[in-house]
């Protein structure tokens, strides 16, 4: 389909770009005056500034976030505060992912930095409309959810809103591969960028232990982390590794049960869930293990 080619001459892109920030202008209004329409915008939203960073050239960018943005604002000036915590971070987060995708950035680096932006920019919204509106959107939302009371409730706000916004840009990656072939990713077989996906997972479940006793809600920001890169590791797990390297994965695995057993009373009760980290810890040690091994083969059979 011609709509879906990209824009190469100056008309091509503004008049494309004016089309999107129009869209997203709609979504906002819809997001105002049908509040029950929020789980089918919210998706839409990324699409299509993301449609925007893959179709137009660079340069013009800017001026479609900047476009975007004003055109939005000026149209629920009434009642903003949907366009700040929902339309605004889908513009900026969607037009990153165009960008990224351009630069050739891998899947799991491609979704996590689109969402990082998104998850800022919904913390600045949340100051924001706490600072304008007087209006405590994050106690809005366990209101209606019925959370209000539970007392640990906060500790997993920041670990839900990072899981929002991972799902809300792998929800607008896959449906961008399912139905625009034309999309596709090319893989990636950078052995050392393989091994920064179980490194990352390391890194970010010593965080969450380390927070686990101060701040239990920056252990379950980082636990998430976790999970997600872990995810990404355990794919290269599949891969035949030494058979001692599945043995040093089992022994771990039973070292974090009883590790877990015997720790999970001597933490805050708000963070015991965090010492599940120590499983993931396992996977993606033995996964760093198997590859870091592979790879010291390729190089003794290329010397």
């Amino acid at each position: 389909m011609s709509f879906f080619k990209e824009r190469t001459t100056p008309t091509q892109n503004v008049a494309f770009l004016s089309l999107m920030a129009a869209v997203n202008a709609l979504l906002a209004v819809l997001l105002a005056f049908a509040p029950l329409s929020d789980l089918f915008v919210v998706l839409v939203l990324p699409l299509v500034s993301a449609m925007v960073g893959l179709l137009c050239q660079k340069q013009y960018l800017p001026i479609y976030v900047i476009a975007a943005i004003g055109v939005s604002l000026a149209t629920s000036a009434y009642n903003m505060q949907a366009t700040f915590f929902y339309v605004i971070p889908a513009i900026l987060s969607g037009t990153l992912y165009g960008f990224l995708y351009h630069s050739k950035q891998p899947l799991p680096y491609l979704i996590l930095y689109t969402a990082l932006l998104e998850l800022g920019m919904m913390a600045l919204s949340i100051l924001i409309i706490k600072g304008i509106y007087e209006n405590d959107i994050i106690a809005f939302f366990l209101h209606v959810l019925g959370l209000t009371n539970h007392p640990y409730i906060h500790d997993i706000v920041p670990a839900f809103l990072l899981t929002y916004a991972l799902a809300q840009t792998a929800i607008s990656h896959f449906v961008i591969q399912g139905f625009f072939s034309r999309f596709h990713l090319e893989e990636k077989s950078n052995e050392k960028l393989l091994l920064s996906y179980p490194i990352g997972a390391i890194c970010a479940v010593v965080l969450a232990l380390s927070f686990i006793v101060y701040s239990p809600a920056t252990s379950y920001f980082f636990l998430v982390l976790a999970l997600y890169l872990t995810a990404f590791s355990s794919l290269l797990f599949v891969t035949k590794f030494a058979w001692w390297v599945y043995l040093v994965l089992g022994v771990m695995e039973l070292l974090s049960l009883y590790g877990f057993a015997s720790l999970y009373s001597l933490v805050p009760a708000d963070g015991g869930l965090v010492l599940l980290s120590f499983f993931l810890f396992s996977l993606d040690t033995a996964t760093l293990l198997g590859r870091l091994l592979l790879l010291k083969k390729k190089k003794e059979r290329i010397d």
